[in-house]
């Protein structure tokens, strides 16, 4: 919190400081007065010389024509010989123009101002830095060159201050900070800032300086950096939805894991940045500088990439699909990244903590995928092949599964409810999962380890649990009725 004393020698600083100004915009005044009334002087000077210069040119023509006609008959000197009429003659105008002048020099002397000021060197010293002082604070209150100390922008934020456009607030702390909507950052200097973790959803940051500043797990949802400046900033789990960047520059930054989703950033500058496993689900990348960037395992489901410069990027395990928009000439097949889709292989992929909800993967080969904690939030997995794939602590909620084949999938730690009518479940690792009030009927879990799973409601008739591992799985009024046991019994 800022001291009341501190606050109240700030505005005593600012009045003295304006009184100044106000001083040094007279002395301005004055001065211009005065320069106008030595340049009019100076004019006058120059041309009266310029006329005097002419006249004795013109004399000296007619003297020399005189000497001419006179003594035209006259024997010639010698060279070493000497004409005392001309050299009299240039002495005497030499000296005649020097007189002329020192007489205008003495009446441009005599019509200066009474009142005149003459300044000692330190009186001089203190006039240059008031004209100084008096072209900072006439541009802006708080001028760029004064840094706005993360307590006293808390003090102005608290009295109701939002507009910190074009203020110096490099190497500010405001981690944690609540400044959503309304704050004003437009132009602002944020270099080097620390804002990690605080919330500046909406803020406008219109062409703001946030070079090497620290954003990471900052919420920025619906903010305007257009045109802002975030060369090597740390963006890395940032809440970015919906944001607007157009034309900014995120040189060498790193937004690994940030989500971009529907982000506006046209014309960026992402070249040399880190977009490792970032989300940038239907955003518009349309010309934007992606050189040599790194988006492997990023999600550019939807993303319209129209003429953007992907020269050597990185799109390993990236995942696409066809809606997908990438620059003409550039096959996506031939850069590492996945095809997400129906009927589409993804044998053995590589999807760890993938964000797949509600996406169609009908008939899809997933065998042998590693989706472990990816979340597959109502997707559609209807006869997919997921044999052998492993989903351990994966986000499975209203999935569907009618048809598909799960023969030794590794579900270890899931939830998983829903409809499973008919699943194969063959030599499946179900240790542990939460197969509550689950539809189970003719499901086949032959030979599966369901140790420890929770069964309780779940309906199980007619499923085939023969050689399945039940031990210390909870069977709390689970339906049996049909089922075949692991001993080969049909349960009444």
């Amino acid at each position: 919190m800022v001291n009341t004393q501190d606050l109240a020698s700030l505005v005593n600083r600012v009045e003295e400081l304006e009184k100044r100004q106000n001083i040094t915009a007279k002395y301005a005044v004055g001065l211009k007065r005065q320069l106008s009334e030595l340049t009019k002087q100076f004019n006058h000077l120059q041309q009266c010389f310029e006329t005097q210069l002419a006249e004795d040119k013109a004399t000296e023509q007619a003297a020399d024509a005189s000497v001419i006609d006179k003594d035209e008959n006259l024997v010639l000197f010698d060279s070493n010989d000497e004409l005392p009429t001309n050299s009299v003659v240039a002495e005497e105008d030499t000296e005649a123009r020097e007189a002329e002048l020192e007489e205008e020099i003495d009446t441009v002397v005599q019509l200066e101002p009474e009142d005149s000021s003459v300044f000692t060197d330190e009186e001089f010293k203190i006039e240059r830095v008031m004209w100084l002082l008096n072209k900072i604070y006439a541009a802006e209150e708080y001028p760029q060159d004064i840094v706005i100390s993360a307590e006293v922008f808390r003090e102005l934020y608290k009295q109701g201050q939002r507009d910190f456009s074009k203020r110096n607030l490099r190497e500010i702390d405001l981690s944690g900070e609540y400044l959503a909507h309304g704050v004003n950052l437009n132009e602002a200097n944020l270099s080097g800032a620390n804002l990690s973790k605080a919330d500046l959803s909406s803020a406008q940051l219109i062409r703001a300086k946030l070079t090497n500043a620290n954003l990471s797990e900052t919420k920025l949802a619906n903010a305007n950096l257009e045109g802002a400046n975030l060369r090597g900033v740390n963006l890395s789990q940032t809440f970015l939805l919906n944001l607007n960047c157009t034309e900014a520059n995120f040189y060498e930054a790193n937004l690994k894991k940030s989500n971009l989703s529907n982000a506006k950033l046209i014309k960026a500058n992402f070249s040399n940045a880190n977009l490792s496993e970032t989300k940038l689900r239907n955003a518009k990348l349309i010309r934007a500088n992606l050189t040599n960037a790194n988006l492997s395992k990023a999600n550019l489901l939807d993303t319209n990439l129209e003429e953007a410069n992907l020269t050597e990027i990185n799109l390993k395990y990236a995942l696409y699909n066809h809606a997908t928009v990438f620059p003409k000439e550039f096959d996506a097949s031939q850069s590492s990244a996945y095809l997400i889709g129906s009927d589409v292989s993804l044998q053995n992929a590589n999807l760890v903590n993938v964000d797949l909800n509600r996406l169609k993967l009908i008939a899809a080969n997933l065998s042998g995928a590693n989706l472990q904690g990816a979340d597959l939030t109502c997707t559609d997995l209807t006869a997919a092949n997921l044999s052998k794939a492993n989903l351990k602590s994966a986000k499975i909620d209203h999935t569907q599964f009618p048809g598909a084949n799960m023969s030794g999938i590794n579900l270890i730690g899931v939830n998983i409810n829903g409809n499973l009518s008919g699943v194969n479940f063959t030599e499946a690792k179900l240790c542990g999962v939460n197969f509550t009030s689950a539809n189970l009927s003719e499901a086949n879990f032959t030979s599966a380890d369901i140790r420890g799973a929770d069964l309780s409601y779940a309906n199980l008739e007619k499923a085939n649990l023969k050689d399945a591992q039940l031990g210390g799985a909870i069977l709390k009024d689970t339906k049996l009725s049909g089922a075949i046991m692991p001993d080969g019994s049909t349960h009444e």
